[in-house]
């Protein structure tokens, strides 16, 4: 169970503890310490070497902190955010530099990687579905005869 502990250098800061990583949590608490970087109603382009500043500032271990930094890079929604000359923010919100174009055609190629691993899978799931309608319909038809 998470306890609050405060940081020593922000007492009025209560910071969850995490047992066990959790990505999805970590980023519940990023939203609220960070809201102007961590927003859940507009997501940005954060700064290149964010995790740095979460490790001066977080008490998770660093691998914890980079993990959960990934799960959130890596989603689309972030991704269709990274264009060309978009502002990058540190975590107060600030901006803390923009976008390449080299950085937006590799997010561009990550939606695509995604795109066409979520068709396969739509594509499997289709298949299975209709060699199990097929499997059924040869089973009636073998029962009636």
């Amino acid at each position: 169970m998470p306890t609050a502990v405060e940081l020593g250098d922000q007492p009025e800061l209560g910071v969850e503890v995490v047992d066990k990583f959790s990505a999805k949590e970590i980023l519940v608490q990023w939203s609220e310490r960070y809201p102007n970087a961590f927003s859940k109603m507009t997501v940005q382009p954060l700064k290149i070497g964010i995790h740095e500043d979460l490790s001066e500032k977080e008490i998770l271990p660093d691998h914890w902190i980079r993990r959960a930094l990934a799960s959130y890079v890596r989603q689309p929604r972030y991704l269709r955010t990274i264009k060309s000359g978009a502002v990058r923010l540190d975590l107060t919100g600030s901006n803390a530099g923009f976008v390449t174009a080299e950085e937006a055609q590799h997010a561009k190629a990550q939606l695509e990687e995604i795109r066409k691993q979520r068709q396969q899978k739509e594509q499997q799931l289709k298949e299975k579905q209709e060699a199990k309608r097929l499997q059924s319909k040869l089973a009636l038809l073998i029962g009636k005869h």
